[in-house]
């Protein structure tokens, strides 16, 4: 029979226990998963507004010292936008791993650092000839952010799934820093966007040569 020392143990620990299952992990709390899905959503508009401005005649242009054209930006955007979503797909098929939130927290940042930091450099794609101006951009593309937003909302314990990055500077990431990365990698070819669209080469740019 357990003294009343012994039983009064036994609660506490129970108390204890369910106060630390009953405690969000890091990366799942509500405000959490709202910022991402705002990262996510305000990047998509931010992303529009600069399509606002290219002109059908700036659509083909290249211009010295940038590899790629803002028609080529915008496919590689748009398909990118559509194709990783099949990574957060193959995320969420494998079981899930309740200690990935805590073994992972703040790796969003990292991806960040990597695509947006003062050290990341133009990505070099191939271009794939599926979007060849602005009305295959409008067909292709806000359907794809469409199904992105529907997959974030409709799925259930992101950050517990994960799915390794090939490049060693990013390595494992959990589902949610996977939509991060979706949006930072938007980010990034949307500023060789304007770049491309301030360039003194490109018709229309108000920017003038050094």
């Amino acid at each position: 029979m357990k003294s009343g020392i012994q039983l009064a143990i036994t609660a506490s620990t129970a108390l204890l226990l369910a106060g630390t299952l009953a405690t969000p992990a890091p990366a799942q709390t509500q405000a959490e998963l709202a910022e991402a899905r705002k990262t996510l959503a305000e990047g998509s508009k931010r992303f529009m507004d600069v399509m606002a401005k290219v002109s059908d005649d700036q659509w083909n242009v290249r211009v010295s010292g940038i590899t790629h054209t803002i028609g080529e930006e915008v496919e590689h955007i748009s398909l990118s936008e559509n194709d990783l979503q099949q990574v957060i797909a193959n995320a969420l098929k494998d079981p899930a791993d309740p200690n990935a939130p805590e073994e992972l927290e703040g790796k969003h940042e990292v991806v960040r650092e990597v695509l947006l930091g003062e050290d990341a450099t133009a990505e070099r794609f191939k271009y794939q000839d599926k979007i060849a101006d602005r009305r295959d951009f409008m067909e292709y593309y806000p359907p794809a952010h469409d199904r992105l937003m529907k997959l974030f909302d409709g799925s259930t314990n992101l950050a517990q799934h994960v799915y390794k990055h090939p490049s060693q500077k990013i390595g494992r990431l959990h589902a949610v820093q996977w939509f991060y990365y979706i949006a930072y990698h938007r980010e990034r070819h949307v500023r060789q966007i304007e770049a491309l669209l301030a360039h003194p080469d490109m018709p229309g740019s108000h920017k003038k040569a050094d």
